[in-house]
Parts: structure tokens; C-alpha cells; sequence
């Protein structure tokens, strides 16, 4: 299965990170499994990414979508019964320590395509120990926000560079008859990470703690202040 699994991620460069299983992808030998969210793979760009691979190689790929809800366990419960897949979705974040990383998957530093990477692609698909465990697609997140100059102009105000300086600009466009922020996005429920993601880059040992069960998000005096 290992050559299908190079084919595979060489064609998925598309940041949820690709990580191939060591093991196989159980009982079913003439396919390429990859699991994840049901959500993810259900996804109109991940069916036509998938379909466009069987054509280009004639290789079939049977997905096995997990409840989103219940993935992280139900993966990590799969891959320990040696019921896992030839690839797993995986957004790369704590839960992964759920999984016996070291025995499940193949470090892939050795392969071809990783000097195609960025730093930041190959950073967020490297272990603690610097070793490539997947290969990142998708999509990569970068916080922030765009400002309006025109209105901006019009008003004599200038972009924030500090929360204080933000929340006062949210009060004078506010006040100016304006809404401060546009969030283009029915059911979104993303904005909280804009803010989020200076606070733990800010402290890591915060999300340490969090991640540890030692605090919650309520003990964090800067996500009270965010909310």
C-alpha cells in the first residue's frame, strides 16, 4: 500500500495534515482508505479531489467518515484495534496525542516532495522530535482582519495596533453610525479564534495548563476580556 500512499500525498498537495498509517488500512486491501470527519470528507472539494485521483491513476479510494463529534476517540479507538486506515485527516492538534503516533504512522521526511514545502507547511506537520508526519493540504489560518480605509479616511481614524486601540476604533465607528465589524459568515463560529490565537502565542505554557486539565477558559483573564 506504501506506493499508493506517495501517489496519494503527492496529488493531495492541496491545513488539516495527511498522516499514512504504518499499518495498513484494515480489512479492506484493494482501496486507499483515509478517514476522517464526516464533515471533511464529505466536502464538495474533497469528493472531486478524491474523484480526480481515481481517474489520474486508476487506484480507488474508499473513505471512512467518523461522526464529527465522536472522531478523535473513535480514530484513536480504530488505529489501537489495528482497524485504522492508509491515511488519516487530522488537524494536527493536541488530540493527536490520542494516537500512538510513533507505532501508527510513517515519518515521511525522506520523501521526494518534501522540498516543495514552506517552512510553515512542513512546521505544522513536524513532530516534537522534528520528524514530518504528514503532509499539510487544505487550507492554513492566518488571523486577522481587513480595514475599510475609505471609511477610515472619511472619518480621520487610523487602524489599531493594540486591543485598546481596537476596542476604542469599534466605539468611534459605532458611534459614527457605522458597524464595526463584518462577519460574513452564517453559522461561523470562528471569531473567537482571532482573538485566541495571540494569547497562547503570547504564553504557551497557558495552553499547556489548559491542554492538561490544570485550568479553563475562565481562569484565562484574556479570554474573559475577549469575550
Amino acid at each position: 500500500m506504501k506506493g499508493k500512499l506517495r501517489l496519494t500525498a503527492l496529488f493531495l498537495v492541496a491545513s488539516v495534515a495527511l498522516l499514512t498509517s504504518c499499518g495498513g488500512g484494515g480489512d479492506d486491501q484493494g482501496a486507499l482508505t483515509v478517514m476522517g470527519k464526516k464533515t471533511d470528507l464529505e466536502k464538495s472539494f474533497m469528493v472531486s479531489v478524491f474523484e480526480q485521483y481515481e481517474r489520474e491513476t486508476g487506484n480507488t479510494i474508499k473513505t471512512i467518515p467518523i461522526e464529527d463529534a465522536e472522531f478523535e476517540e473513535e480514530a484513536a479507538k480504530r488505529f489501537a484495534s489495528g482497524k485504522g486506515a492508509d491515511i488519516l485527516m487530522h488537524f494536527h492538534n493536541a488530540d493527536l496525542d490520542r494516537f500512538r503516533v510513533e507505532e501508527s504512522f510513517c515519518y515521511l521526511e525522506g520523501e521526494a516532495w518534501t522540498s516543495d514545502l514552506t517552512d510553515s507547511a512542513r512546521d505544522y506537520c513536524t513532530d516534537k522530535n522534528g520528524h514530518l508526519l504528514g503532509l499539510p493540504f487544505w487550507e492554513s489560518s492566518v488571523s486577522g482582519c481587513y480595514y475599510n480605509k475609505t471609511i477610515l479616511n472619511s472619518l480621520g481614524l487610523k487602524p489599531a495596533y493594540t486591543q485598546g486601540e481596537f476596542d476604542m476604533l469599534c466605539q468611534a465607528l459605532t458611534d459614527a453610525g457605522y458597524t464595526p465589524i463584518c462577519w460574513p459568515g452564517d453559522g461561523c463560529s470562528w471569531m473567537p479564534q482571532l482573538a485566541m490565537d495571540p494569547i497562547f502565542a503570547d504564553d504557551p505554557s497557558v495552553l499547556e495548563k489548559l491542554n492538561a486539565g490544570e485550568i479553563g477558559y475562565s481562569d484565562i483573564p484574556a479570554m474573559t476580556d475577549m469575550v
